[in-house]
């Protein structure tokens, strides 16, 4: 059996394979991607290109303009810690603007995330098939298969989850490098870059609890090396840990700092006592629909399955990998199908028994990406290509066992797309039929004198269809033309920005925040964060994990429902609201409605731009202004909205700890606030001028750092629009203020009567220690490595 690789080595088959292969994937599938002709920005369900990580890329690059560290951004929300994260990876080093102050980075960033991390998860892959024994040519095969995998693929368009699977797939080499005393770089490598997300490191190590178990278990090995791989795996574990402890600290308490973790809208409760059915049809029918490719129910924006394209089931490893299990149990000894049977059917039943599937989850959310799909595909491919390396070994299959394999796999196809009364897609399931067939044609052959001939026929079909899948996965996708991008920056490149400098030439003042009523993005879905590329302050955030205290504000004025897990990620802030955008400081708001409502409300147009009008707001209120009243939230809470948000603009709203403590204020009553029906200008102007009549000027602004000018005759409450975080320390002339959370969610503190320079500060908290464990650890990794290389090349000269 040696002959048949050695023979494929000598007629130069990789060389020939590797030519075909860029021609199938790239030409096939990705061709006006790898030339640039688009980008890889989506304006369909994948928007998250356009409407999150295209804003985040700009957003980053004009944060750093102001220095390479950063610890808080006005341009999220009304606010939000925004840490200098340090992840020792190619793709986020250029992502991020870390290393390359490139002014159009932004054009090629995700290119290299995707041609860099899919090809180096496919290499990664490659190594480790060799490292468990697997023949080069099998290795090659499984590398192709998992880098054009339905999490792949789909996956690639939201930038995140290549990142995922190539940290996995390096925690894999690096197991195996581990077990065999090898070199542990990819191993820390791997979590290291997992470590990031403790979520995904915690659920991946569950992962590798049961592989690893399943796999000493078939291998016998004593307690004695058992032991001594947990000891490395645990002391390099840590040690990638502490090497990321600078990063961790500061997005782990960014995560729990937000509504979706700390808030009311945790999906722990809700999964717990209420998971999804087991016998939801359209689920099974869609799960067992993506072991066969991505599209039979619909693709994208034509998507028929459950949920949507990119959260249903991603299991998608090839169509041979179906047909090579079967193949893989049929050959296995005994010990090793019963193991690797039990682990494959622990997934499976993970797969489509949702309580299993939420328990992996931790009950974090309705998952399948990023967790479900990475094991289960992987478990398929594993098993599969053990199979294939099985079957070139023994040169022995049933033809009888493939025949039924094959009708079972159809019949198995055919019956979820009626079960989940899809659409049927006839040319997709011709084809894949086709392929089907094709495949097992060709895995018989292994079995007969024409072996070699199968088995570069095996890989050439395997590589045209992880091509043809992929393109059709692509090709009715609406993504970025390269030359009309660069032009508008899909959309955002809009008479805003005309607008916008107009504003600035007119209004010198440092800080302000403007509202829009229109979307300059392209994609189906409106974007929220044209600010982040538009250079300017708003009150309005997308974001996974926004500020936990700017969620509550909007809570409180009925900008957010309480409880709507998806309005705390796509918060509209106060920007339909006058009252609360003159509380916030919007003094600016642009429209294309020329009968604009808010012009009736204190909102004075002061110039047009195409078809852009600029509104000043004659109300608006600077950043800081003070208030000599207080009110209990449990009194505010008891007011109907228009009658909160007004005494928002008369009062101090505190919690009891603080409404206790300040009893020198005078409370509010609220029976003076006025019905909608009676209030007026008059009024309006006169709750403006209380908050301003103490003269504050601000004496410089920057993200992390605010200096004020405070005079004031009688004890006040200072108020600063800004969510309240514990990392915020006020400073009057040099002495520490007691910060308090205000207002529901924003940054307060009490000033005594005087003058006062004022200084507003946020660092993220323990950066600068966790930075010197980080490069520590770093120190103690490189140190490790170095050594037991010596050590090693010490023992091997003396043998």
């Amino acid at each position: 059996m040696m002959k048949f690789s050695k023979s494929l080595v000598k007629s130069k088959f990789w060389v020939l394979f590797v030519i075909l292969f860029l021609i199938v994937s790239f030409a096939l599938s990705l061709w006006d991607f790898f030339t640039l002709r688009k980008l890889w920005y989506f304006f369909d369900i994948g928007s998250d290109t356009i409407n999150l990580f295209f804003p985040q890329l700009i957003h980053n690059a004009n944060v750093e303009k102001n220095g390479l560290w950063h610890w808080w951004s006005f341009y999220i929300g009304m606010g939000q810690v925004f840490p200098t994260y340090l992840i020792l990876e190619l793709s986020n080093l250029i992502f991020n603007h870390y290393v390359f102050f490139w002014t159009n980075a932004w054009i090629y960033s995700f290119h290299i995330l995707y041609f860099g991390e899919v090809l180096l998860s496919a290499i990664v892959m490659y190594f480790y098939f060799r490292q468990i024994g697997l023949r080069p040519e099998v290795s090659l095969l499984g590398a192709v298969l998992w880098q054009f995998s339905g999490y792949m693929v789909v996956g690639m368009a939201w930038y995140i989850f290549p990142y995922f699977l190539f940290a996995g797939s390096l925690i894999l080499l690096g197991t195996e490098q581990l077990i065999k005393d090898k070199n542990p770089i990819w191993f820390i490598y791997g979590v290291y870059l997992l470590s990031i997300n403790l979520y995904f490191l915690i659920t991946y190590a569950i992962f590798f609890v049961i592989y690893l178990a399943t796999r000493f278990d078939y291998e016998k090995v004593n307690f004695k090396q058992v032991k001594n791989f947990l000891v490395k795996a645990v002391v390099y574990g840590l040690l990638a840990l502490l090497a990321n402890l600078v990063n961790i600290i500061p997005r782990w308490s960014q995560i729990i700092n937000s509504p979706r973790v700390s808030g009311d809208v945790s999906m722990f409760s809700q999964l717990w006592h209420h998971p999804e059915p087991f016998s939801g049809s359209l689920r099974v029918s869609t799960s067992i629909l993506r072991f066969f490719g991505n599209d039979l129910a619909g693709t994208a924006l034509q998507w028929q399955g459950w949920f949507n394209y990119l959260e249903a089931p991603l299991f998608y490893v090839g169509l041979i990998s179906l047909l090579l299990v079967p193949v893989f149990f049929a050959l296995a000894d005994k010990r090793k199908k019963w193991l690797y049977g039990g682990f494959l059917g622990f997934w499976l039943l993970v797969a489509f028994i949702p309580q299993l599937r939420h328990a992996i989850n931790l009950y974090a959310g309705n998952y399948f990406r990023g967790t479900i799909d990475f094991f289960v595909s992987f478990t398929l491919l594993w098993i599969a290509m053990q199979g294939l390396d099985l079957l070139i070994k023994k040169s022995k299959l049933s033809l009888g066992m493939l025949i039924l394999s094959l009708a079972l796999l159809i019949g198995m196809m055919l019956f979820a797309i009626n079960l989940g009364g899809i659409k049927l897609n006839k040319p997709l399931v011709i084809i894949t039929v086709g392929f089907l067939i094709a495949e097992s044609y060709f895995l018989y052959l292994l079995t007969t004198d024409y072996k070699q001939f199968a088995f570069i026929a095996i890989i050439l079909i395997a590589s045209i269809e992880a091509g043809y899948m992929t393109h059709f996965s692509m090709k009715n996708r609406w993504s970025a033309d390269k030359a009309q991008f660069i032009r508008n920056w899909g959309g955002y490149k809009d008479n805003t920005i005309a607008a916008l400098a107009i504003i600035h030439k007119k209004d010198s003042n440092p800080f302000f925040r403007i509202e829009k009523d229109y979307s300059s993005g392209k994609a189906i879905h409106a974007s929220i964060n044209d600010n982040l590329v538009q250079d300017y302050y708003s009150t309005v955030s997308y974001n996974s994990f926004n500020q936990l205290n700017y969620i509550r504000f909007l809570e409180a004025i009925g900008s957010v429902r309480k409880g709507a897990e998806a309005q705390t990620r796509w918060a509209h802030g106060v920007r339909s609201m006058p009252l609360m955008m003159t509380y916030a400081g919007v003094k600016y708001f642009l429209t294309k409605n020329s009968n604009s409502p808010l012009r009736s409300v204190g909102f004075d147009s002061i110039g047009v731009v195409g078809d852009v009008m600029i509104l000043r707001n004659k109300y608006a209120l600077p950043l800081a202004f003070t208030k000599k009243q207080i009110l209990r939230e449990d009194d505010f809470f008891k007011l109907n909205n228009f009658k909160r948000q007004q005494s928002l603009l008369s009062t101090t709203v505190l919690n009891s700890d603080d409404y206790k403590r300040l009893t020198r204020f005078k409370e509010l009553d609220t029976n003076t606030l006025a019905t909608e029906k009676k209030f007026n200008f008059q009024l309006y102007r006169k709750l403006v001028n209380n908050l301003t009549v103490d003269k504050i000027n601000l004496v410089s602004f920057a993200q992390d750092k605010i200096v004020l000018k405070i005079k004031t005759s009688e004890p006040k409450i200072l108020i600063l629009t800004i969510p309240f975080d514990k990392s915020w320390k006020i400073y009057d002339n040099g002495r520490q203020l007691k910060t308090m959370r205000v207002d529901i969610g924003m940054l307060g503190t009490v000033i005594s009567p005087g003058e006062h320079t004022v200084q507003i500060k946020f660092r993220t908290p323990f950066y600068f220690g966790s930075l010197i464990i980080s490069i520590i650890a770093l120190i103690l990794i490189i140190l490790t490595i170095f050594f037991a290389k010596k050590f090693k090349l010490t023992t091997t000269k003396n043998k």
